[in-house]
């Protein structure tokens, strides 16, 4: 049984049910048995994070959802991805485009990565904080491949559901979306050391970053896709008309770009920032679809995210209003505040006796009781929430203080 357990609380002999990672970089391998110098280096390099152990208590009774492969195929994505954009800022010259003999290369790994996930097809797309201007760019084109498989499936179902069979095999192209997502941001690099900072974002530095989607499309070479070069340019603008840098209304954006306007966000919400630690998953998600800033996305990617994000991970150990704790142990991908879990442990958080333990049934059917907490953070506002239906949207006039980077990009 996998259960989630917080780097403070890990202890000597504990097995590790997943690999630790930080960001794209995998720290241990799963399989390991700890020692103190393993807990020791964890504590200095992810303090907060929590990491995924084995415990055997309730392999006997209950089965939990392996989702390991869907964590090994997004680790190689991702840290793929890194790889190629580092690749690319290498090459980035203030005031210069880049050229297309520079750039085959990136878009072979591009169009390789595609081939991959759509080999590999994920249930869950699981990603870690992109730490950096790289790591968060991974985060992006994975989520953006990710969604883009399931808006290719779902207009191949379609178009065979009304007989467009001349059409199903080029449903959606994929390379215009990827690459997009790989070279979004490319117009940051020549500006990233001087607005990644701890310090509030000056005037200057803010009309730079509101700039950057028409400075990387700006940058991008002559042979490059026109759909690309419009979802890079595109990729800030809100379905409120509320975005950068042209304020366009909802019907005139590219859908490439609504896809990366989602992707961008949610990696953004979950990475820390230098006043507050990371959101977590759930918060997340819970922001983007019933937040005050949901008119700025797409209802229809949105959802689309949401079935393919875990917000509540497997082995997660949730505090029930009723004091006894419970455990994920399955993903519900069409109703993702809706997992399977079973309860386990008692309101001191010790295994109960095999008798009293129960499930698993859908946390949801907790009707009178409920959730309180995941890791100490309040998450009741989630009960209820069965089905994944955003509200509609009302007319917010958000006004934002920007201190860093991040904030104009989530929310």
């Amino acid at each position: 049984m996998p259960i989630l357990t917080s780097v403070k609380k890990l202890k000597p002999g504990m097995v590790l049910d997943q690999n630790v990672v930080n960001g794209v970089t995998v720290l241990l391998k799963y399989g390991i048995t700890l020692t103190p110098e393993h807990i020791d280096s964890l504590l200095g390099k992810i303090p907060n994070k929590k990491v995924r152990i084995v415990d055997s208590a309730l392999d006997e009774i209950v089965t939990f959802q392996d989702d390991s492969r869907d964590q090994d195929i997004s680790q190689i994505i991702r840290s793929e991805a890194a790889k190629l954009f580092t690749r690319t800022s290498r090459m980035v010259r203030p005031g210069m485009p880049l050229y297309s003999k520079d750039c085959a290369p990136v878009l072979k790994g591009v169009y390789q990565l595609i081939d991959t996930m759509g080999s590999c097809p994920v249930k869950a797309a699981l990603i870690d904080e992109g730490a950096d201007l790289a790591e968060h760019t991974a985060n992006v084109f994975y989520l953006c491949v990710a969604i883009g498989y399931s808006l290719r499936n779902y207009m191949r179902n379609e178009r065979h559901r009304l007989s467009y069979a001349n059409y199903i095999k080029n449903a959606m192209d994929l390379k215009p979306l990827a690459t997009a997502a790989m070279f979004h941001d490319i117009g940051l690099v020549p500006i990233w050391p001087q607005i990644n900072k701890p310090e509030k974002l000056t005037r200057e530095e803010i009309r730079l970053i509101r700039q950057h989607p028409k400075t990387s499309a700006d940058m991008l070479p002559d042979t490059i896709h026109p759909l690309t070069r419009q979802a890079v340019l595109m990729h800030h603008e809100n379905h409120d008309s509320s975005g950068y840098p042209q304020r366009m209304e909802k019907n005139k954006i590219n859908v490439l770009a609504k896809v990366i306007r989602v992707a961008d966000a949610f990696s953004a919400a979950i990475t820390s920032r230098s006043y507050r630690p990371a959101k977590t998953p759930i918060e997340a998600l819970y922001e983007m679809a019933y937040g005050k800033c949901r008119q700025y996305y797409d209802t229809k990617i949105l959802r689309i995210l949401s079935t393919i994000i875990q917000p509540i991970p497997i082995g997660a150990k949730l505090k029930l209003k009723s004091g006894l704790y419970a455990v994920v142990t399955k993903h519900t991908y069409k109703e993702p505040f809706n997992p399977e879990i079973v309860i386990a442990f008692d309101k001191e958080g010790n295994p109960l006796p095999t008798a009293r333990i129960t499930g698993p049934f859908p946390l949801q059917t907790l009707k009178r009781t409920g959730v309180e907490s995941f890791d100490g953070k309040d998450i009741s506002y989630i009960n209820g929430i069965s089905k994944f239906m955003i509200p509609k949207t009302s007319d917010i006039e958000i006004n934002h203080k920007y201190r860093e980077i991040l904030d104009l990009v989530y929310p």
